[in-house]
């Protein structure tokens, strides 16, 4: 088994008798190092993967998307068109009524 550069790697058991091997087995050694070996593998693992993942091509902060930006940018134009509408109808001329042409016809059937 690689050591990963641990000081302290595991024992290699091939070499112990029956006993010494019995004894370190069941002193739980050998599990806290074999425990610790995979453990910095696969943080060595993680590293060398996040050094060698391809870099972001996009630039995303936060506020620059989402559903969020648009229901304000809606908001926003909603109370511009109010306001627009208001103006416009501020600047019309007063227009007197307009007869009602259904009071001079006559609907009656005789």
């Amino acid at each position: 088994m690689k050591s990963a550069g641990l000081r302290n790697k595991p024992i290699d058991r091939r070499h112990l008798s029956m006993d010494e091997r019995q004894t370190y087995n069941a002193s739980g050694e050998h599990g806290d190092r074999v425990t610790a070996l995979k453990r910095t593998k696969a943080y060595k693992g993680q590293m060398a993967y996040a050094q060698n993942k391809p870099m972001k091509t996009t630039t995303t902060t936060p506020g620059t998307g989402g559903v969020n930006k648009g229901i304000g940018i809606q908001r926003q134009r909603k109370v511009d068109a109010s306001t627009n509408r208001k103006r416009t109808e501020g600047l019309r001329p007063e227009m007197g009524r307009k007869p009602n042409i259904y009071d001079k016809l006559n609907t009656s059937y005789e």
